[in-house]
């Protein structure tokens, strides 16, 4: 529990407002949680959120990359979307058949930057970087090497901190990305570039994330480990440590 009295000194006396409070400011159960914000967690108002970008961090060290795309339509973010993979004793093939798909079912891969996370064990990841399908390649592919340990979650974050994409998704080399996913994370982030205006007449809220439906793939392939034997124990420790 939050001591108003404790934290009162540290807050300034006017209302803080975030950006659910700017959209939707009659909506009564907000206004009363806003009153507790300021003993809490000041956030950033809605002209402020706009305005911030995300800048690489880490200074990763690179194994492998490539970059395809020639242009860049926004100074601050190179690409729209970042795609972030963590790698953990994967082979260099699962990698590319994963990614092959994820390519082809795409529908502009030339604003598409792919950061994998290597994180130990892993074979023949330099090949993942000339990947191409029917002509159609990725922005950019990075392979970048994470050392510090500690589960999946710290290598997303590595990843993240060197990625470069507008909007960042994470995906696991066991996930199949359905048809035109990219179309449909711009679309449902962006509201297919409705303003906030309408966005409120509509009585909608602007996303922030989002996620696709669960399936698991059941053919022999979906459901075949690319792991080796000698790898089955670490892998073990590694899922589990997550």
């Amino acid at each position: 529990p939050i001591d108003p009295l404790m934290t009162a000194s540290h807050a300034s006396t006017d209302t803080i407002q975030t950006t659910l409070l700017e959209q939707l400011p009659h909506d009564r159960l907000l206004q009363r949680i806003s009153k507790m914000w300021k003993y809490v967690l000041i956030l950033p108002s809605l002209k402020e959120a706009k305005a911030f970008y995300r800048v690489p961090t880490s200074n990763a060290r690179i194994v492998a990359t490539k970059r395809s795309k020639r242009h860049e339509n926004d100074a601050k973010y190179p690409y729209q979307i970042s795609i972030i993979m963590p790698a953990f004793y994967e082979k260099g093939s699962h990698l590319i058949a994963k990614l092959t798909k994820a390519l082809e079912t795409s529908n502009d891969p030339n604003e598409i930057e792919v950061v994998i996370v290597d994180a130990g064990g892993c074979t023949d990841l330099e090949k993942v970087v000339s990947l191409s399908s029917n002509e159609k390649q990725f922005g950019k592919i990075s392979i970048i090497s994470f050392t510090a340990g500690g589960g999946r979650g710290p290598c997303l974050n590595f990843g993240a901190a060197n990625a470069t994409g507008r909007i960042l998704t994470f995906c696991h080399s066991d996930t199949t990305l359905p048809s035109h996913w990219d179309k449909s994370i711009l679309s449902t982030l962006e509201h297919d570039g409705m303003e906030d205006d309408d966005l409120f007449r509509l009585g909608k809220i602007r996303s922030n994330s989002c996620a696709f439906a669960f399936g698991i793939d059941t053919s022999p392939a979906g459901l075949a480990m690319p792991f080796t034997s000698s790898s089955s124990q670490s892998t073990s420790s590694y899922t589990s440590s997550y």
